[in-house]
């Protein structure tokens, strides 16, 4: 039979345990402590916010990189709801690259130049599309959300259609050394707006 000294272990581990109990949930609550009702109430809802571009500032970082190093290349855009802070997991990251030729970009051979897919993130799907305003690809990679990238030339004076939904959402500037790229992405909003309105 256990016996009740100080010399027993389970005794002392007793006793610490009830010292605790007592003033977590009984003297506690009387200073102003929470009592044993955080044990049984509800937890409160939180409110989600949705992703932004901390979320996917690798993407981003190496985007910009490369731009910056294609002596052919103008600036960067990204557009929808990441740059609005309203993404979710789901959400594409939509980044547009003006160009001056998109010539070049109409096959994966730039791809090289990318340094993101390196990080880890292997490219599990990859799908061009050709349209007027320049050359769309739609890249799904292993852990990482999908990315489109849009290269479109810059004398582009209406917003591309199929930019349209992303732009329409919101967009920021990333890199644009010459600030013509600001003043277009401004520009192809105020049409998108003037669009949005008329359609009312």
């Amino acid at each position: 039979m256990t016996g009740w000294s100080l010399d027993n272990p389970l005794l002392l581990l007793a006793g610490i345990a009830g010292i605790w109990f007592t003033m977590r949930f009984i003297v506690g609550p009387k200073r102003g402590a929470p009592g044993l009702r955080v044990l049984f109430g509800r937890e409160a809802p939180v409110q989600l916010k949705g992703m932004g571009r901390e979320a996917i500032a690798t993407v981003l970082e190496d985007t910009r990189q490369f731009v910056v190093a294609s002596a052919d290349l103008r600036g960067l855009v990204l557009a929808g709801p990441f740059a609005v802070r309203s993404a979710t997991p789901t959400s594409a990251v939509v980044l547009v690259i003006f160009c001056d030729d998109i010539s070049g970009y109409a096959d994966k051979g730039w791809l090289d130049r990318w340094a993101y897919p390196a990080r880890g993130h292997l490219i599990t799907g990859h799908d061009t599309e050709q349209t007027p305003s320049g050359s769309t690809h739609r890249i799904r990679l292993r852990g990482a959300p999908q990315v489109e990238l849009h290269f479109v030339r810059m004398d582009g004076i209406d917003p591309p259609k199929a930019l349209a939904p992303a732009l329409a959402k919101g967009s920021a500037t990333i890199e644009d050394p010459s600030g013509l790229v600001e003043k277009l992405r401004l520009h192809w909003a105020a049409q998108l707006h003037k669009t949005s309105a008329a359609s009312e």
